[in-house]
């Protein structure tokens, strides 16, 4: 056999053996081409999609640890029917390293006066004796850090009211316990720090006509829970 013939059959195998390669390659590649699709429209998202957000939402870049914006205030209701309905709010405020010294933690009064900035301000109502429980949750600097408020209070009576020539509205004494605990969120799987900043009890006398403040600390951060007192007229 001449030289010609023999390079023609053995070119013709290699050709044979290439396709079956090729064939067998193709035949991989199908059940997995899913995967380079989504693979490439999850690239086009990412390079594609910008997103901005609504012109209501506030965005607060500031590592400023307080809410965007202040809870709005809640009012008590003037048409409370029953005598014997009280209404008990609760305002909880955070102030500025500003006004250290005009408040200090572990502080009460009567006579607040600083405002301050209002993160939650609940309104319960229950009637004369019986105790309403007002449990609030706020969660501060982007969630890493969340104050956990419980207030239980019991309205009485302290002095009954009059009728007549000597008239006189009643005066209401306001048993009460606080308790605020903090929850420091902790990333990389480390185990979340919980904290008891205060707890406070006693009997309240004329919180129908100024709140009673009470002043915390947490964290470094200054505080205050105001408490009030609405009677049926």
């Amino acid at each position: 056999m001449s030289a010609g013939p023999r390079r023609s059959a053995e070119g013709k195998a290699v050709a044979a053996t290439a396709a079956r390669l090729g064939r067998a390659l193709l035949a991989r590649l199908e059940g997995r081409m899913w995967i380079l699709g989504a693979a490439g429209c999850a690239l086009l998202m990412w390079t594609q999609v910008e997103f901005s957000p609504p012109e209501k939402v506030r965005i607060d870049d500031a590592a400023a640890p307080a809410l965007v914006g202040e809870a709005p205030n809640q009012s008590f209701r003037e048409d409370l029917a029953d005598p014997q309905s009280v209404q008990i709010r609760a305002s909880l405020r955070q102030f500025p390293d500003a006004h250290r010294g005009v408040l200090d933690a572990g502080e009460e009064t009567t006579e607040p006066g600083q405002e301050g900035r209002l993160l939650s301000q609940p309104v319960v109502t229950t009637i004369l004796g019986m105790s309403a429980n007002i449990d609030q949750r706020v969660s501060l600097e982007g969630g890493e850090l969340e104050v956990q408020l419980h207030v239980e209070a019991t309205p009485r009576i302290l002095v009954e009211a009059k009728t007549g020539k000597n008239a006189r509205a009643a005066m209401l004494s306001l048993e009460h316990r606080v308790e605020v605990q903090s929850t420091r969120h902790r990333s990389f799987g480390r185990s979340d720090v919980q904290t008891v900043h205060l707890e406070s009890r006693g009997n309240l006398v004329g919180v129908e006509s100024s709140p009673h403040r009470i002043v915390f600390e947490v964290e470094g951060q200054l505080f205050a829970l105001d408490l009030e007192l609405h009677h049926a007229v």
